[in-house]
């Protein structure tokens, strides 16, 4: 079972104390709490639920919360059936709005991971093309062929002699980096 009050502090204390003999209350807020979520489970104060909705307060009373989210009151204020009723109403209003904002904050934050999964992904392609057109430079820079004679090994003798290097490299034109960059 849930319980919904507006500004219900007193009235939980009361069947909290109609429940338990009239045992004394506990000293701190903290300890207040625990004993109503102990004894009655999952507990609602609406008048704390509209200071966390924008364009309210936890100042307004229940009528003006009524007014501001445009809930007609069935019956005279102050009576039992009458502020339970709107209480309930109230309650129902703000749990939907909630929802909605906390659906549309998880749509808004499911929107922004996939757009940074995106540029991750574009990022990691970027950077792989980048590694493959070095290659492609590398490739295209370093020597191709060697011209010239090719000398057998060395003789193994006491002194070795090895002859002057000769021929050449045929080294290709290397494009502009700029160009792709």
């Amino acid at each position: 079972m849930n319980w919904v009050t507006f500004d219900g502090s007193y009235d939980l204390g009361y069947i909290i104390q109609s429940m338990t003999g009239r045992e004394s209350l506990p000293d701190t807020s903290q300890g207040f709490q625990e004993t109503v979520q102990k004894l009655l489970g999952l507990t609602f104060d609406v008048k704390k639920l509209a200071g966390q909705c924008k364009g309210l307060s936890s100042r307004f009373g229940l009528q003006r919360l009524a007014d501001e989210l445009g809930i007609r009151r069935e019956g005279e204020a102050h009576h039992a059936g009458s502020d339970s009723q709107l209480t309930a109403r109230v309650f129902t209003n703000l749990d939907l709005t909630l929802s909605r904002d906390l659906k549309r904050k998880r749509e808004h934050e499911g929107e922004i991971m996939m757009i940074r999964r995106v540029h991750d992904r574009l990022v990691q392609d970027l950077i792989m093309q980048q590694e493959v057109m070095e290659q492609e430079i590398l490739m295209r820079c370093m020597p191709r062929r060697c011209y010239g004679p090719v000398h057998p090994p060395p003789r193994p003798i006491m002194y070795a002699h090895y002859p002057p290097p000769c021929g050449y490299f045929v080294v290709p034109v290397v494009p502009r980096l700029s160009n792709y960059l």
